[in-house]
């Protein structure tokens, strides 16, 4: 009777290390940190497993067993199986805190577009890449005109919406593969890969036209408008890295602000003029 009650333990203890070991390899493929621990962890209970299935093959074998050491070693294994537990819910959370943590860093909070930093890395990945391939890219620069004023008129908060309702119409205007990152105040950048200065124009355009044309409506009924100026410049072979690119967009972006404002220039090697694609608003755009 003692040795039929140690081998019924004893199988228990075995069950119940056998999901404890299932929960910490199962870690292995959800998380990416500390994994070397969980790793250590899964090999010490697959030989705590060992040894009491050896225990076990005695017991069944009629082998004298101590059916108290038996009941330790179930309390063990189910302690060791909610401790694992809690450690698996405690590692998720940290990994959730950590991406949400990344995700503040390279997103920017009010408008959604990325930031500084996130842009930054992305755009020399591109940049890289279409030097080794050969593939045009493209940087659009923008800039909301007057925006101080509306600012000082209207207060931050509307100052604040204006930017998100900027934002959105940008992402409307772009692919999934473009980068829209926001790089200070109200100055914005959209880097398109394989993407030629005609096609960044019809972008940028396509932009210009639906900040002229929206209309961003306030809380108390009333409701404003505002335009962008826009500078469009496409890799050149002179440019000896994605800040040089970024930079003759910026002033062309500035041109733009000086002939004033709601209007594309492009900085282009070649002396062209562009027209907008719009026959009811069309806008001469100066090469610089």
């Amino acid at each position: 009777m003692e040795n039929q009650l140690t081998i019924n333990l004893l199988a228990l203890s075995i069950c119940v290390q056998c999901a404890t070991a299932g929960c910490a390899l199962l870690q292995l493929r959800k998380v990416r940190l500390f994994r070397y621990a969980w790793i250590a962890l899964s090999l010490a209970m697959i030989l705590m497993i060992e040894t009491r299935a050896t225990q076990f093959t005695s017991a069944f074998a009629g082998e004298h067993a101590n059916w108290v050491s038996a009941a330790l070693a179930v309390s063990t294994s189910v302690l060791l199986f909610y401790g694992i537990r809690g450690l698996a819910a405690l590692f998720a959370q940290m990994e959730a805190q950590e991406k949400e943590l990344q995700s503040q860093a390279n997103e920017d909070f009010l408008t959604g577009a990325k930031t500084r930093r996130a842009f930054q890395a992305q755009a020399n990945q591109e940049y890289s890449r279409s030097r080794r391939s050969g593939v045009p890219l493209t940087a659009v620069a923008l800039d909301i005109d007057h925006f101080k004023t509306i600012n000082d008129t209207y207060g931050h908060q509307v100052g604040d919406a204006a930017l998100r309702h900027f934002s959105m119409l940008c992402a409307n205007s772009i692919r999934d593969i473009d980068l829209f990152g926001r790089l200070g105040g109200e100055e914005f950048t959209i880097l398109l890969p394989d993407t030629e200065e005609t096609g960044a124009c019809q972008v940028a355009e396509r932009i210009r036209v639906a900040v002229l044309e929206s209309t961003l409506k306030l809380s108390n009924q009333e409701s404003i408008q505002f335009t962008v100026s826009i500078g469009v410049a496409t890799l050149q072979g002179a440019d000896r890295g994605i800040s040089d690119l970024l930079q003759r967009a910026d002033q062309a972006l500035y041109d733009s602000k000086r002939n004033g404002r709601n209007r594309i220039t492009l900085a282009s090697s070649l002396e062209r003029n562009f027209e907008s694609l719009r026959s009811s608003d069309r806008k001469l755009v100066r090469v610089v």
